[in-house]
This record gives C-alpha cells, structure tokens and sequence, in this order.
C-alpha cells in the first residue's frame, strides 16, 4: 500500500509542480515545496502517535515537497544554466549529494526523532537558501559552435 501512494503521489506533484512553477516562478515554487516537507517533518515530530496510518501520511507530506522540488530542478536548469553547463552542474551537484547520502543509512538507524529532526533542518536549511537564488531577467544567451 506504501508503494502505490507513494507512486500516485509522485505523479501528482509531478504535474503540480511543473504548474505551479510554470505560474508563479521559480524561486516561490521552492519555497512552497520545501515548506511542504518542512511542516511534514514539524508534524510527525509533534504528533504522539503510533497510527501507522498518520505516521505513513505525515511521511507522504514530506515526500511529497521533497519529489516536487527534484522535479523543479530539471525543469528549471535550463532557466539557470546554459545547456552546455546544464550536465556539469548536474555532475557537481551529483558528487555532492552521492557524498551526502553515504550518511544516511547511519542517520536512519539513530534512535526517534534525530532522524526526521534531521530530515526537517535539512529542508528548512533549504528553504531559507531558495531566499538567495537569483533568476535572470533576461533569457540567457546560449552558447553555440557560432560563437
């Protein structure tokens, strides 16, 4: 049952997300998703529950904001980077997240709440650097063999 919600909600924040940056930008669909997982995470730690039922849906809550922004950031390179540099920062930012996730099988293990705690500063750390991104005004100029 976990897998087919969490697949149905992968789908639709897929599309939900793709329309609310298509409509309100990129900077404040960021926002958005990320507080999305950030209430998840602040519900679930301040919930006393043993319903597996909540437990299972705060969790989706989180997923939920975290699936929309993976989908941001493909959609919105090419609004960021020029598509020669688009694979290079994919590249870099893949290092750096393979990096990141070597610590999360010890996260997990560690005793309730550190890892949702952790979970939750991480997004809300996130959330607070969508703040900081700059969109260009202008189209970008992209790099051709003319050039």
């Amino acid at each position: 049952m976990n897998a087919y919600l969490s697949t149905v909600s992968d789908i639709v924040v897929s599309i939900a997300s793709g329309l609310i940056y298509y409509y309100i930008g990129l900077k404040i669909t960021f926002l958005i998703l990320f507080s999305i997982s950030v209430a998840g995470g602040v519900i679930y730690m301040a919930v006393p529950t043993t319903n597996i039922y909540l437990i299972g849906t705060m969790v989706l809550i989180a997923k939920f904001g975290v699936g929309g922004t993976f989908n941001i950031v493909f959609l919105a390179s090419s609004q960021l980077y020029p598509a020669v540099l688009a694979s290079t920062v994919f590249g870099i930012c893949n290092v750096f997240a393979r990096l990141a996730t070597m610590g999360a099988p010890i996260v997990a293990e560690l005793e309730k709440p550190y890892p949702i705690l952790t979970f939750t500063i991480l997004a809300g750390f996130t959330t607070i650097l969508c703040l900081f991104i700059i969109t260009p005004k202008k189209p970008i100029k992209w790099l051709s063999i003319n050039d």
